[in-house]
């Protein structure tokens, strides 16, 4: 199907070490920091690390906007065309959003997103939105994502 991509459990392992490595790496970087710097990247990282999904402590990134009506979860690849497209899709709307690059998760983390893509009634394909926790849209759909969100 047009607009979606798919996963394997291989190439989540891959862009999971290589996440790992620099945020192993970012760590190395905080020890030589100045306490002003170790406090601005603590804070950035606690933004980025701590909301999570159903209380989860999942990577979920909060997209600023000035539509602010819908609640949105943006469920991605970090390397998926598709996946870009909604979120560009969404910041040239200005609408705001937040997103998981799932192959970028841990493997725990990524099967319980993929619970509950699945429960929603998704197939685990990329991206998938979910709109004010009803609406689920798999694929860049750019008529549907207008319709859900009165664009």
């Amino acid at each position: 199907m047009p607009g979606l991509c798919q996963t394997t459990d291989k190439n989540a392992r891959c862009n999971t070490n290589s996440f790992q490595i620099n945020l192993k790496l970012l760590r190395a970087l905080l020890i030589v920091c100045s306490v002003d710097g170790i406090k601005r990247i603590q804070k950035e990282i606690n933004q980025r690390c701590s909301i999570g999904v159903r209380g989860e402590n999942v990577n979920v990134v909060k997209v600023p906007g000035e539509k602010t009506k819908h609640k949105i979860i943006v469920y991605a690849l970090s390397t998926c065309v598709w996946c870009r497209q909604v979120k560009n899709f969404l910041k040239q709307h200005k609408v705001e959003y937040e997103y998981v690059d799932v192959d970028l998760c841990n493997r725990e983390d990524r099967e319980k997103i993929k619970k509950e893509i699945l429960k929603r009634g998704g197939s685990f394909s990329f991206p998938t939105v979910i709109v004010d926790e009803k609406v689920l849209i798999e694929g860049f759909r750019e008529d549907k994502l207008k319709d859900v969100l009165e664009l």
